[in-house]
């Protein structure tokens, strides 16, 4: 008698996790150093935010399954925003970046810098990064000096001067 699969009730359609929940689960994934788990949550948190429809959103626990995605300690609360995908694709350029995979951790630093209009400095940061492994050097330090110029004008509209962030930022430079 082949044995029957019990579906879990508690990860039904209306509780999967959402791409916020994901990076969650990514974030714990790579804080072990599991980044080829880690690689795969956060490539199906990018899937589900990329697209337009819910096309690219699993409809059944199997598909999570065929991303490599552990469920263990996901979350039933839904909340999601489409600027989550700058956060994600960082997450996934840090990842690629500690698997020496320099090239595609550019390319999602890159597209990251690119849909933030260059105002998040955390992009901006692992772009250079990349760019530095990859030895781009003079384009590190025009994507570092891109970065500068963007956060003191943000610092500037909310009327908050944040050093540490500038200062940060100015190190990574002088070292180049």
């Amino acid at each position: 008698m082949a044995s029957e699969v019990i579906p879990d009730a508690s990860l039904s359609e209306e509780n999967l996790p959402t791409a916020d929940q994901l990076r969650l689960i990514g974030n714990q994934h790579f804080s072990e150093g599991n980044y080829d788990m880690a690689l795969s949550t956060y490539t199906l948190a990018i899937d589900m935010l990329s697209s337009n429809d819910s096309s690219s959103r699993p409809d059944k626990v199997e598909d999570l399954e065929e991303y490599g995605v552990d469920m263990t300690g996901a979350c039933e609360n839904e909340d999601g925003e489409h600027d989550e995908l700058v956060v994600h694709l960082c997450n996934r350029s840090a990842c690629f970046f500690k698997m020496e995979r320099f090239e595609e951790a550019r390319d999602d630093a890159s597209e990251a810098v690119r849909l933030s209009n260059g105002r998040n400095p955390k992009a901006a940061f692992r772009l250079a990064r990349t760019q530095i492994e990859l030895r781009k050097y003079t384009d590190a330090i025009i994507t570092l000096d891109a970065a500068l110029v963007s956060l003191e004008t943000q610092q500037e509209e909310l009327g908050d001067l944040d050093e540490d962030r500038c200062n940060k930022f100015k190190e990574q430079k002088n070292e180049l």
